[in-house]
C-alpha cells in the first residue's frame, strides 16, 4: 500500500514536505479523510515521523484534519495552520447539500451505509453543516487529547528549508490545501458549490432556465439538485433498492464501470452513452424520477464531450443523469463556453459550436484553480510534473484495525 501513498505525496527536491489530496481526480469528503489517515500511517510506518517529533499540517479541510488527528494519535506534536478564520469553513454553514460517505461506491455492498467508518473523526450521512459539526466536535476531542495546536486565521504562510513554516522549524510539513478555488467567467458571479444555498429550493412562478456547464461530479450533482425535488443521494439510493429488477441493472452498471478501464475521456464518453442507452431499466425507476421533477426549473447541461456521461462523475450520479436525459428532464449541449455576458436579469452564453444560450442563471463547474499552485508555486512546479505521470487512484484504507487506538 505504501506505493499507492508515498509517490503521490513526495515533492522532489523538498525533503520533509508532503502533499495530501491536492491533485486528485476523484474527490469527496470521505476520500479526502482516507487520504489524510493514509498519509499519517505511511509517514509513521516509514519512520519519516516518530513520536515526539513536530509536524505542521497546512489546511483545515477534511484531509488536513484527518492527517493532524491521525499523527497526533501516534504521538507526533502537530501544529495545524488554516488560512480562514474557522476550520471546515466551506461546509460548516451549508444546510442544503446532502453528504454521504459511500455513495461513490454505489452499488457495491456497503455503499448505502450512512456511517463513514473512520477510526478518527467519524461521521454520518446528512446535511453538510451537520456533518461538519460532527467532525469538528470529534476534532476538538482529538485536539485536547493529542495537544494539537490549531492556528486558524493564519493567513498566508511561507515554506522554507528544514522544512520550516514562516521561519518555524518542523520535522515534516503536510500540505493539505484541498483541490483549489472554483472557476468562473468574466463578470459572472461565482456560484460556489458550497455556498449555493438556494439550489434545492423550489420557487413559485415560471420556470427559470439554468445552464450548468461541466459534466464532472460538481456539474452532475448540481443538475440533480436543480431537477429533482428534495434530492438526497441516500434517500434516492434507498428507493432504487426497493425497485424490482434493479439489482440486475446495478450489476450491469458495474460491468460498464469495469469496461472503462484504459479508455481515454472521449472514448469513455461515447462508450458510456451507448451502454446506458441499451440498459433495460425497470419502468418504476423512471416513474419515480418523473414524479420528482421540479416544475420551477429548466436545465441545460453543457460539457466539452459529445455526450453527457463522463467517467469523472460517480456511477450513481451518472446513472440518474442518464435517466433524466431519457425522460426529457433536461437538455445536453456540447461545446466549450467561449463567452458569458450579462443580458437583462440573466446571461447570454456563447459556445464554440456557435450556439448562443439565453439563461437566467449559470453554474460553472469546470474544476478548480489548484490551491497548491497559488499558495506555493515552487512546490507546485516540483510536484505537478511527477504527479501527472501517476495514475489517478481511489484511495483505500491502508492502516490495520486498531492502528490509531
Amino acid at each position: 500500500m505504501l506505493d499507492e501513498i508515498l509517490p503521490y505525496a513526495l515533492v522532489p527536491g523538498h525533503a520533509g514536505v508532503f502533499v495530501c489530496g491536492c491533485f486528485e481526480r476523484w474527490v469527496s469528503i470521505q476520500l479526502q479523510a482516507i487520504r489524510g489517515h493514509n498519509l499519517a500511517w505511511a509517514l509513521i510506518e516509514t519512520k519519516r515521523l516518530v513520536a515526539g517529533q513536530r509536524a505542521a499540517v497546512i489546511g483545515g479541510g477534511f484531509a488536513g484534519l484527518s492527517a493532524a488527528a491521525a499523527l497526533g494519535r501516534k504521538g507526533v506534536l502537530v501544529t495545524l495552520f488554516e488560512r480562514a478564520p474557522a476550520l471546515l469553513a466551506t461546509q460548516r454553514h451549508n444546510h442544503t447539500r446532502w453528504i454521504h460517505p459511500h455513495i461513490h461506491e454505489w452499488p457495491r455492498p456497503g455503499s448505502r451505509n450512512p456511517r463513514a467508518g473512520l477510526p478518527l473523526l467519524d461521521w454520518h450521512a446528512g446535511l453538510a453543516a451537520d456533518m461538519a459539526a460532527e467532525v469538528l466536535n470529534a476534532f476538538a476531542v482529538e485536539t485536547a487529547r493529542s495537544k494539537i495546536e490549531v492556528r486558524s486565521a493564519a493567513g498566508a504562510v511561507t515554506l522554507g528549508e528544514g522544512p520550516s513554516v514562516s521561519g518555524e522549524r518542523f520535522d515534516a510539513v503536510v500540505l493539505a490545501l484541498g483541490v483549489g478555488v472554483e472557476k468562473t467567467f468574466g463578470a459572472l458571479p461565482l456560484a460556489s458549490y458550497w455556498t449555493d444555498a438556494d439550489i434545492g429550493t423550489v420557487r413559485p412562478g415560471p420556470a427559470r432556465h439554468h445552464l450548468v456547464t461541466g459534466i464532472g461530479e460538481g456539474g452532475v450533482i448540481d443538475t440533480l439538485y436543480l431537477r429533482l425535488a428534495g434530492f438526497s443521494h441516500a434517500e434516492l439510493a434507498d428507493r432504487l433498492a426497493e425497485v424490482e429488477g434493479m439489482a440486475a441493472i446495478e450489476q450491469e452498471l458495474l460491468t460498464i464501470e469495469r469496461e472503462l478501464e484504459g479508455r481515454g475521456d472521449v472514448d469513455a464518453n461515447a462508450h458510456l452513452h451507448a451502454r446506458h442507452a441499451g440498459l433495460a431499466v425497470p419502468a418504476a425507476v423512471d416513474a419515480l424520477l418523473k414524479s420528482r421533477l421540479r416544475p420551477d426549473t429548466r436545465v441545460t447541461l453543457n460539457g466539452p464531450e459529445a455526450f453527457a456521461l463522463a467517467p469523472r462523475a460517480d456511477l450513481f450520479n451518472r446513472f440518474i443523469l442518464s435517466r433524466l436525459l431519457r425522460l426529457g428532464g433536461l437538455e445536453y449541449v456540447a461545446g466549450a463556453v467561449e463567452d458569458v455576458s450579462a443580458e437583462g436579469a440573466g446571461w447570454q452564453v456563447k459556445l464554440s459550436s456557435g450556439r448562443v444560450l439565453h439563461v437566467d442563471r449559470v453554474n460553472v463547474r469546470h474544476g478548480t484553480v489548484p490551491s497548491l499552485a497559488a499558495a506555493f508555486p515552487e512546490i507546485w512546479a516540483a510536484y505537478a510534473p511527477v504527479r501527472r505521470g501517476l495514475p489517478h487512484l481511489t484511495p483505500r484504507p491502508a492502516w490495520p484495525a486498531g492502528y490509531f487506538g
